[in-house]
């Protein structure tokens, strides 16, 4: 089949893009990739459409700049895409889009091609996004842009399947009423090369990791709250994001680390913390675990859905998003664990395999079959009665 992928960054969308054409789809990628770093994860070149540089200054701005100004960046960012993304369309069978960018590319598969449209949203329904966001006392009101909100609900009405990757952030569709049959869930895979098992650090105090944004919405002031008095410390990787910065000698703080340097860093855990109040799948805690670091992560940010992959499901815990001391006693949990382990860390043994991008791409695969049958036919550029849509964020 044809299949475009549309984004802005990678994400995992880049992994799948490869696995599709891997297995003998034609594929078109759209995003904000350089093509080495396309070359770096394996897409191959004919698979390629960059539109980088009509926004790499708002890209750049957003991962190096203020919190303040990576919300009012996001928008517009997503808005710059989907119109550079509808012009660079091929004719496809299928549009994989990412939620909250894909509005008019959506338009265009679906009328001019006959598409079948799969939405991919990376967290929760944006509604649930929002109310959880907004309980927090020191966030930003509003937590969202009302127009990445407006982008996000056209997709969902729009699209054919919205995809997510935790039971949670299905869930939270199901609450809004988004029928089941409309849902697809699918937990993302790991690079098992890239990412395999390590040998455990001797050291006299433990090391509690933390792997993305310093933010909010990722509960790292519950991190902060939660650290205090222990013997344990704190390294953070990642940008600085709208959760203030302790400070102190057990905090250590490395900054962005590429991908690709991660699975050395992960050598001086003893288990990751992710404390997330609303995120659909953090992709680092498969990347810990492949590297055989436990995982301490909240209900909400998608790691409970990895115990479906472990011979052993414990070596994740999994506490209730928000609580201070439910996330204690789940770190005092996860060392305990960690203290177990001897020499080579291994925790997903015989079902590891099952984490691959392969297997997650034949996954993906076999679902797009089961709901496009057979390639769809060209529709006329012109359908009567539809009145081309217009860009939800203006």
């Amino acid at each position: 089949m044809r299949v475009a992928v549309v984004t802005t960054r990678r994400y995992h969308l880049l992994d799948l893009a490869r696995e599709l054409d891997a297995q003998g789809h034609r594929v078109q990628f759209i995003g904000c990739v350089t093509r080495a770093e396309a070359e770096r994860h394996g897409l191959p070149a004919h698979c390629l459409c960059s539109v980088r540089r009509r926004v790499w200054p708002h890209l750049w701005l957003e991962r190096r700049g203020p919190a303040w100004l990576r919300w009012h960046l996001e928008p517009r960012i997503a808005a710059a895409v989907d119109r550079a993304a509808a012009r660079r369309l091929a004719r496809c069978d299928v549009l994989i889009g990412l939620s909250g960018v894909s509005v008019r590319v959506v338009h265009k598969a679906q009328w001019r091609f006959g598409a079948t449209v799969f939405l991919e949203r990376g967290g929760r329904h944006i509604l649930s996004q929002k109310d959880l966001l907004e309980k927090i006392p020191t966030m930003r009101r509003p937590a969202i842009p009302h127009e990445e909100i407006k982008r996000e609900l056209w997709g969902y009405n729009h699209a054919d399947v919205v995809v997510v990757a935790s039971r949670h952030a299905r869930a939270s569709f199901l609450e809004r009423g988004v029928p089941s049959e409309r849902l697809f869930r699918i937990p993302y895979g790991v690079d098992l090369e890239r990412f395999a098992p390590t040998m455990r650090r001797a050291s006299p105090q433990q090391t509690v990791m933390f792997v993305g944004r310093w933010s909010l919405t990722n509960g790292c002031d519950l991190l902060t709250l939660a650290a205090r008095g222990q013997p344990w410390r704190v390294i953070h990787v990642g940008p600085q994001g709208d959760a203030p910065w302790p400070g102190g000698r057990q905090f250590e703080r490395r900054g962005i680390v590429e991908d690709w340097e991660m699975a050395s860093v992960f050598r001086e855990a003893d288990i990751l913390v992710r404390p997330s109040r609303g995120e659909g799948m953090a992709m680092v805690q498969a990347q810990a675990l492949a590297c055989g670091v436990p995982v301490v992560c909240s209900d909400k940010s998608g790691g409970e859905d990895l115990r479906d992959f472990l011979d052993d499901p414990s070596w994740v815990t999994v506490v209730p998003a928000g609580s201070l001391e439910a996330l204690r006693e789940g770190i005092a949990v996860g060392l305990e664990r960690a203290r177990s382990q001897i020499g080579r860390r291994s925790i997903l043994e015989r079902q590891r395999e099952r984490l691959s991008w392969r297997a997650y791409g034949e996954r993906y695969a076999e679902e797009i079959v089961r709901r496009v049958p057979e390639p769809a036919e060209k529709v006329s550029d012109v359908v009567p009665g539809v009145v081309p849509v217009e860009d939800p964020a203006r």
